[in-house]
């Protein structure tokens, strides 16, 4: 991984990709603190306070996310069949999708009862092309080794 300085406070961190296929910039943004022994608690990243009020969904796209992003090289990232959900079910993974399950169960953000969101992102943009995705997908809360 590597990380960017931007200035005294913040930093961008970066994984194996930088740009996705479509021309996103893929970072990890967050402030600088560098002595972990700081009597100030490190704050939930940019990324995961939007998880936490419900205000977007996570994409997760290998290898950009942890743990995967910690291996020392993109074929080493690579989990293998049947460990998907042991993997999903710890660490930084795991805390996202518990920020989206308890999200969806307070009724917030994109779950709010009232207007709740009907498409993904993704969903949103094969309706409208009308084509099939391009990419593999794996279900984290399984053990299977289905490619979907």
């Amino acid at each position: 991984m590597v990380k960017l300085r931007i200035n005294s406070a913040t930093s961008l961190s970066f994984s194996y990709e930088v740009f996705d296929r479509f021309g996103r910039f893929l970072a990890f943004l967050n402030r600088n603190q560098p002595n972990p022994t700081s009597p100030s608690p490190r704050p939930l990243s940019y990324n995961e306070r939007q998880l936490e009020t419900g205000r977007a969904l996570p994409y997760f796209i290998w290898p950009n996310i942890n743990p995967f992003r910690e291996a020392d090289s993109a074929p080493n990232a690579v989990p293998l069949p049947g460990t998907a959900n042991p993997v999903a079910e710890r660490g930084e993974l795991k805390r996202a999708r518990d920020f989206v399950k308890n999200a969806r169960a307070a009724g917030i953000g994109v779950f709010k009862g009232v207007d709740p969101l009907r498409f993904e992102a993704f969903e949103v943009r094969y309706l409208g092309r009308a084509e099939v995705p391009t990419g593999g997908v794996i279900d984290l809360s399984k053990n299977d080794d289905v490619i979907l």
